[in-house]
Order: C-alpha cells, then sequence, then structure tokens
C-alpha cells in the first residue's frame, strides 16, 4: 500500500494531502482512522497503528502540517528548508535545561500557517541559514548555537536561559568564544554590560551552578592553559588507552599555540563528554560508569 511506504519513509506518519496526491481521500483516511488502522494525531494528520510510539511524533506532525502536500524526503532534500524546530522546542530536542516546551516552536521562511492552537511560528523574510541547523531525530533542528541565541533575542527569563548554557558550555558543544561572540547584542538585556558577551555567559554559568571541576576543564581546553596541561589534564582523569594517542601528539615538539584547540577539536560529541563525566567523578572520588 502506497501510503503505508509512505508513512513508513516519515515516522509512521501521513497527513491528508499527501494522501490525496496517492489517489487517498480524506473521508477514506477517517474511515481507516475509524476501523482502527490509522491513528489521529492532529488535523489532517494521522499515524498507522501499530508504529512504535515516540514522545516526538507531536512535534513531528506539526512540522509535517506546516507543508501537508510535500513529504519529509522532498522537504529535507531541497537546499534550502521553509520550517526548523526552533526555540524553547529545539532547547528539548537537544536535552538542555528545563524549559517547558508545551508550545511546538518552529522558524518558518516565507507565509505559513497552522491551525493548532499549542504552534507558535517564527516567520523570517530571509532563507533559513543551512549552518543554522542540523537533523535532530529526523527533523531539522536550530544548532545549540543558533537556540541559545533564538532564545535569549525572544527575552527568555534568565534562570532558563542560564540552565540551557550551563548545559551546552557543560558538555562543550559550544565554543565560549563563538557564544561570548553571539550573544553580545544581548548582554545588557541580562543586566551585563553592553556588548559584553563574555559577561553575560560568565554570569549565566556561574547562575546555574556549572561545577568546579568543569569550569577547570573548560578553561584548559580554551586556551587558558598550555596544550600540554590539557594533554596531563586528559591523561590524570580519563581512561589512558582513549586519550593515548592524542596525548602522544599533545607532546610532539612540532605543537604550538596555534594548536592549543587542536586536541579538543579533534574529539567527538560524544567523546567529550565522556571525558567530562570523568573529570567530574574522579573530583569527587567516584567510581566512573562503566562505559
Amino acid at each position: 500500500m502506497q501510503v503505508a511506504e509512505l508513512a513508513g519513509e516519515q515516522w509512521g506518519l501521513i497527513t491528508t494531502g499527501q494522501a490525496r496526491q496517492l489517489g487517498v481521500s480524506a473521508a477514506e483516511l477517517a474511515r481507516w482512522a475509524d476501523r482502527g488502522a490509522l491513528t489521529r494525531l492532529a488535523h489532517g494528520v494521522y499515524k498507522i497503528t501499530g508504529s512504535s510510539y515516540d514522545p516526538r511524533d507531536d512535534l513531528r506532525a506539526a512540522w509535517l502540517g506546516l507543508d501537508p502536500k510535500r513529504t519529509a524526503i522532498d522537504r529535507l532534500a531541497q537546499q534550502q528548508v521553509d520550517a526548523v524546530v526552533s526555540h524553547r522546542s529545539a532547547a528539548a530536542l537537544h536535552g538542555l535545561g528545563d524549559l517547558d516546551a508545551d508550545v511546538l516552536e518552529f522558524t518558518v521562511h516565507g507565509r505559513r500557517q497552522s491551525r493548532r492552537p499549542d504552534v507558535r511560528l517564527h516567520t523570517r523574510s530571509a532563507p533559513i541559514d543551512p549552518r543554522s541547523w542540523s537533523r535532530v531525530a529526523g527533523l531539522p533542528v536550530t544548532t545549540i548555537m543558533a537556540t541559545i541565541v533564538d532564545l535569549a533575542a525572544a527575552n527568555t527569563d534568565g534562570g532558563h536561559l542560564a540552565g540551557i548554557v550551563r548545559d551546552a558550555v557543560a558538555t562543550a558543544v559550544v565554543d565560549i568564544d563563538d557564544l561570548s561572540a553571539a550573544l553580545a547584542p544581548y548582554a545588557h538585556r541580562y543586566n551585563a554590560t553592553l556588548g559584553n558577551g563574555r559577561a553575560l555567559v560568565e554570569r549565566l554559568v556561574s547562575e546555574a551552578g556549572l561545577p568546579a571541576t568543569t569550569e577547570r576543564a573548560s578553561d584548559l581546553v580554551r586556551g587558558q592553559g598550555t596544550f600540554g596541561q590539557v594533554a596531563k589534564f586528559i591523561a590524570a582523569n580519563t581512561d589512558p588507552e582513549l586519550f593515548r594517542p592524542l596525548v602522544s601528539a599533545a607532546d610532539s615538539a612540532a605543537v604550538n599555540e596555534v594548536a592549543k584547540h587542536a586536541l579538543w577539536d579533534a574529539l567527538d560529541p560524544e567523546t567529550r563528554k565522556r571525558f567530562l563525566a570523568a573529570i567530574q567523578a574522579a573530583a569527587s572520588n567516584q567510581p566512573q560508569a562503566e562505559r
């Protein structure tokens, strides 16, 4: 069945607009729902009954509903996407902070509308920058950096923004210098010196209570210590076999000031998290969780 095949390509979901192009009317979809073959998630969006439950289905259904005739594959294949998950919804998908995400938020290019009262659209006249989003759970979602900037621009309260910044810095998924520069235009809104993004980031991190061990790690990997210090810090607090090649490289005479960030940048996000977790475990004299 074409409907089932299409739904299988987009999280088990199908819109009435997509089904219509396959020769299936909205009335027929409604009858299938009455018989239990489909489950209605939202106006014009159904899910194949029996598909595994996913808490992100509501967000996916809302995204599909913003352009109900086109498939997810077609929309994501375009050089310029028309709508991305953003703001609070993006923070929730990235696992940052503790903002309520009961309203489904999207940034869209051009005119878009939704009948759903729980959907909030942020319209931009310019095309959405491809560098400002990535895929998370199959959806186009603003990057962590773009999400933080969007929330600051939307005057998100300082306490919640602090939690998001803390999580981003603690897991080292953003560069502190880049984040400081990006938040500079909003520093005065959060009682920091006008244009001083670094002061804002430090204030938010302090307010959220970033562990001292993580602060020290961030200082080292951001160039506040020598490259050799970074290597020794890693070697002393993590699995030596995991980091031995990187530590050996750090001891090379060819390493200079320009290469300060190379060790950190060489680590994939998951390894960075393990690194920081190992530091915190060592500092508290607690055994590390099994890998």
